[in-house]
Parts: C-alpha cells; structure tokens; sequence
C-alpha cells in the first residue's frame, strides 16, 4: 500500500519560535524585531519561490540566526529543522539581504559627521 505523498518542507507548528510567531505574539524578545519591523522586511525581501519553505520561514530561520549568533546546529533544533536546510536557507537569505543593505542601512556623509 501506497503512503500518501508529504510535503517535504513540513513546518512543525509545536516548535515555541514558530507558535510565537503564528499566533500574533510580540517578536522583538526573541528576534530582536517588532512583527511591524518584520512585515516590511518580509515585503523587502525577494521571495520568487515555488516550492520549499515559506518565505517567512525562511526570514524568521536567518533573523534568529543573525539576533542570537546562534550556531547552525542550535538554530537547527530550534526550529526542527535539519541542519543543512538551516544553512542553506541562511545563506540564500543573507545573500538576498545583501541586495537591500542600501536601502536599510543609511551611513552617514562627510558633511554629517560630528566634528
């Protein structure tokens, strides 16, 4: 007998970070982001993806790595993930973030500087 077909990129809507996130809760003690601070991130970011983890997934995954230098391997058990997964995505996505930096981060000029 045949196994029904499972998704591949399952999300386990058990793990903490994950339920936090889906039921509307604040974001900035875990992320280091408010949620509003979230959606325009979401919204910057390319997300032209047709299968695999959600785009939000994949933002959320590389925001937690980033805010608590969190090595892959915990990162992995945070999320249920596997590890290689948690390295790819997060690859991908600082990757795509590089294509915003400008659009985010304003350095000052010259002119501005305090003397």
């Amino acid at each position: 007998k045949k196994q029904p077909m499972q998704r591949y990129a399952q999300i386990n809507i058990n793990v903490p970070i994950i339920s936090m996130f889906m039921s509307g809760a604040d974001t900035k003690p875990a992320l280091r982001l408010s949620r509003d601070s979230l959606d325009i991130f979401f919204q910057m970011l390319s997300h032209n993806k047709s299968h695999g983890w959600s785009h939000e997934v994949e933002v959320l995954v590389t925001v937690y790595w980033l805010a608590c230098g969190a090595s892959y391997r915990v990162t992995a058990d945070i999320f249920d993930m596997p590890l290689s997964t948690i390295c790819r995505i997060v690859h991908k996505t600082v990757d795509n973030m590089m294509t915003i930096i400008h659009q985010v981060i304003h350095f000052p000029k010259h002119e501005e500087l305090e003397v």
